[in-house]
Formats: C-alpha cells, sequence, structure tokens
C-alpha cells in the first residue's frame, strides 16, 4: 500500500523527480505481478509524455529500470506505443530515440513489441529517417524496412512479391503500399500489369492508385482497354485516376462519346475533374457535367453551367440526332 501510495504521488512531482521515483519503485520486481501497481507506475510515466519526453527517454536509457521485471512486462512496451500510436512525427521521433537510447537488445525488443502493437494495419511510408534507421538496426533483414532506405536490391525482392500470386493479399498490399510512395517511372510496368491481370480487387485498386504520378498517356489506353474486366469499385478508382490529368481525361471522354463506357456509370465527383476545350470553332463556356447531360439526353443542345465554370467543352455528337451544326457534329476532346 506505501509504493501504491508513492507511485499515484508521483505525478504530483517534477518529471524528473517523478522519473527517479519511478525508477525506484520498479525495481521491485515482486511488483510486477501485482495487479495495480504497474498500472500506476505506467500513469505515472504517461502523465510527463507529452511535456517532457526526455525525461521518459533518460528513464528507459537506466538498466536498473529498463531490465526490471515490471518495465519488461508492463512498461516498456505501453511507453512505445504511447509515442508510436500517435502517428505524428515528434512521436514517432521520440520512438528512434527510445531505441537508440536502449541500453540492451532486451530492452530493445521489448520496445519494439510495442510499437508492432501501434502500427499492426498502418502504412509504414511515414517512419522518420531516424526511426527507419534504428529500426533497421534491429530488423535489417525486413524487405519493408531495406525499401524505405531504398535499397535497389530490395525494389527487385518487392517487384517479385508484388506479383507473385503465392503470397498474401496482405504482403503484397503493404509492398504496393510501400513501393508506390517512391514515385518511380519503371514501376508503371508493374501497376498495369498487376490492373490487367486476375488479381483481387484491393490490388487492383492500390495499383490504379498507384498510377497516378504518372505522365504516361498509354496508361489511360491500356487501364480503358480493360474497363470490362474491372468490377464497380475498380471502375471508380479508374475514373478518379483517368480523370486527374488531362491527357488521360481524353481517352475517358472519347470512351463516353462512342458508347464504350456508359455514361450513367460516370461518378458526379469524376465530371467535375477534367478541364478541358475544344479544338474547333469557339463555343460558349462549359463544363464536363453539363456534356454529359447532354451524352445521357441523346440532343446537342447547351447547358448553362451551374457548378464549376470551365473552358469552352463540346462532345462528339455522333449519336445526337438535333445537332444543329455541323461544327458541333466533328468537335473532339482536346485536353488544355
Amino acid at each position: 500500500q506505501v509504493r501504491s501510495q508513492l507511485a499515484s504521488s508521483a505525478r504530483r512531482l517534477t518529471p524528473q523527480a517523478n522519473m527517479n521515483l519511478v525508477r525506484q519503485l520498479a525495481q521491485e520486481d515482486r511488483d510486477s505481478a501485482d495487479p495495480h501497481l504497474p498500472l500506476l507506475l505506467w500513469w505515472s510515466i504517461e502523465s510527463v509524455a507529452e511535456q517532457s519526453p526526455a525525461a521518459i527517454i533518460d528513464l528507459v536509457k537506466q538498466t536498473e529500470f529498463s531490465l526490471s521485471a515490471t518495465a519488461q512486462q508492463h512498461l516498456l512496451p505501453r511507453i512505445m506505443r504511447r509515442f508510436a500510436v500517435t502517428g505524428r512525427s515528434a512521436g514517432l521521433e521520440v520512438c528512434a530515440a527510445l531505441l537508440a537510447a536502449a541500453p540492451n537488445a532486451k530492452t530493445a525488443e521489448r520496445l519494439l513489441v510495442g510499437f508492432d502493437e501501434a502500427i499492426a494495419g498502418r502504412s509504414l511510408t511515414d517512419l522518420p529517417d531516424s526511426l527507419i534507421a534504428e529500426l533497421a538496426k534491429h530488423r535489417g533483414d525486413s524487405l519493408e524496412l531495406r525499401l524505405l532506405q531504398r535499397d535497389e536490391a530490395a525494389y527487385v525482392e518487392a517487384t517479385k512479391k508484388i506479383l507473385d500470386t503465392q503470397i498474401s493479399k496482405e504482403s503484397r498490399f503493404e509492398l504496393i503500399e510501400i513501393l508506390s510512395s517512391h514515385r518511380r517511372p519503371k514501376d508503371v510496368a508493374v501497376w498495369l500489369e498487376l490492373v490487367t491481370r486476375k488479381e483481387p480487387s484491393v490490388l487492383k485498386i492500390a495499383a490504379l492508385t498507384a498510377l497516378m504520378p504518372s505522365e504516361e498517356l498509354s496508361v489511360a489506353t491500356q487501364v480503358l482497354a480493360q474497363w470490362s474486366q474491372l468490377n464497380a469499385e475498380e471502375q471508380q478508382a479508374a475514373q478518379t485516376l483517368l480523370a486527374s490529368r488531362p491527357q488521360w481525361s481524353l481517352p475517358l471522354l472519347n470512351a463516353v462519346s462512342d458508347g464504350s463506357i456508359p455514361v450513367d456509370v460516370i461518378a458526379s465527383q469524376t465530371v467535375r475533374k477534367p478541364r478541358l476545350k475544344t479544338s474547333g470553332p469557339r463555343l460558349p463556356a462549359r463544363n464536363l457535367e453539363s456534356t454529359l447531360r447532354v451524352l445521357k439526353t441523346g440532343r446537342t443542345r447547351w447547358f448553362r453551367a451551374s457548378a464549376i465554370p470551365t473552358t469552352a467543352v463540346v462532345c462528339s455528337a455522333k449519336n445526337a440526332g438535333n445537332a444543329t451544326d455541323s461544327s458541333e457534329r466533328e468537335a473532339t476532346w482536346v485536353p488544355t
């Protein structure tokens, strides 16, 4: 009871005095099985996490604390998890400092348990370089970490695993997230191959998303060639991709115009993205939304733009029986 009262009172002290008291109380290994005392010590540590993380880092450096049964079983994983779970740069930098401060492998191992719990199901792409370097010291054989360090051999290995259907889709998805964050032009072929193959939907959508930074015109051609093989969710991801660049919007709009893609499948958020104009005669300012209304109704009458004014747009009016002039029938989509 006396030790429990001391642990409860530690939070009222200065951060350094608080941590000194926690260190002394944690050395009583018999307390590691107590249902209350380890949690009281944790609450004392957590109380200074925001204002003085350096005091916690100094605590972890001390072997008498970090090798104690209470710290090993209860405190070290919680400390690491507290800073990692925020996902913020400042917290992740503290995680790096904690690993650097670990006086032995046993301490680092328990810290990593907390780190793994905190990032379960989350992407590793936003880790700071300092944390990547510390993680590599303890898990240097991890393909994910080698990718984050931009190791060329890791790129080759990751590409093979991403395309390997014998590997779990969860592992492949994680590798896609990391590799795509590097935005390497040479990986465009990998993403297009995933789109054209029979793959789990989650991987196809990830590949379509990974194509966003590309500027290759062939991306639109190959994605549209696979349109009929994509399910509704994949088609939505493909729309978002194709509407993100003018040079990809043109093939998309032509496919809608000639009936290859039903106009009704084009989502409202897609029609507000492209900025297009005509190469033909000067026409009134319109937007893609109003043009799609023309396609839906089979008329060439123009609708006054009600949402987002853009440059003039007009669609090929092959199937519009009410075309009033040949310039409208011949007009084509041209990206700005």
